[in-house]
């Protein structure tokens, strides 16, 4: 084993880390290989494929973690002219975890009346942020209390219902702002995304369980 120290080691990432940047490679999946062949050159000696291979079979962490440390290593041996059996590992796949009615209801409770209104509109139709967000008062049907969705993929329109309390809401949300008929009513994706963590966080925090952290909706 050498020490990261090592001036053959140091060059070795180097090189690694400036030819995937020159094949286009994103900076965070670059600095994410960097850390790997680090933490390895800690335990083995990088020019030592066998070595390698058996510190990531002997290391104490998931599958999906062994995968990784392999991808990173072997960037390392195509780009330093070195050669191995790069080993396989299965993923396990956890089933997703599916919020109750009443956790979702928790963060709803905590939200300002433009999120709570957004993520009342998510939980009743089950439609994804980006249809939402897309919606314009064209496609809202204030007196049947449904709301026409076009799919951003392309698919058929579907016609989804409202909860009597969610259309009131949304009919006093519609009142108090000026919309145009083709004028996008909702934020970006991104935006729910991050106030639905926001709010679950703190539910999380003040009165739920751990697993609350877990919750969100589709994006």
């Amino acid at each position: 084993m050498r020490e990261l120290g090592s001036i053959s080691v140091k060059e070795g990432i180097f090189k690694t880390v400036w030819e995937l940047k020159k094949r286009g490679y994103a900076d965070s999946t670059i600095k994410g290989y960097s850390r790997k062949l680090k933490t390895l050159s800690k335990l083995a000696n990088l020019d030592s494929p066998e070595s390698v291979r058996g510190v990531i079979a002997r290391k104490q962490c998931s599958n999906a973690f062994k995968e990784a440390l392999a991808n990173a290593y072997d960037h390392y041996v195509r780009v330093n002219g070195l050669s191995w059996n790069k080993p396989l590992y299965k993923r396990q796949r956890n089933l997703p975890y599916i919020a109750t009615t009443e956790q979702i209801n928790k963060v709803i409770s905590r939200a300002s009346r433009k999120y709570a209104l957004i993520f009342s509109i998510l939980r009743d139709t089950g439609m994804r942020p980006i249809e939402l967000h897309n919606l314009t008062l064209k496609s809202i049907d204030l007196e049947r209390g449904s709301i026409t969705v076009r799919s951003a993929k392309h698919g058929n329109p579907r016609i989804l219902k409202l909860k009597p309390s969610t259309l009131a809401m949304l009919k006093e949300y519609v009142s108090e702002y000026d919309f145009g008929l083709n004028e996008r009513m909702f934020p970006n994706p991104s935006a729910t995304r991050h106030a639905f963590m926001r709010y679950r966080n703190e539910v999380a925090g003040n009165c739920m369980s751990r697993v609350s952290e877990k919750l969100d909706f589709t994006i």
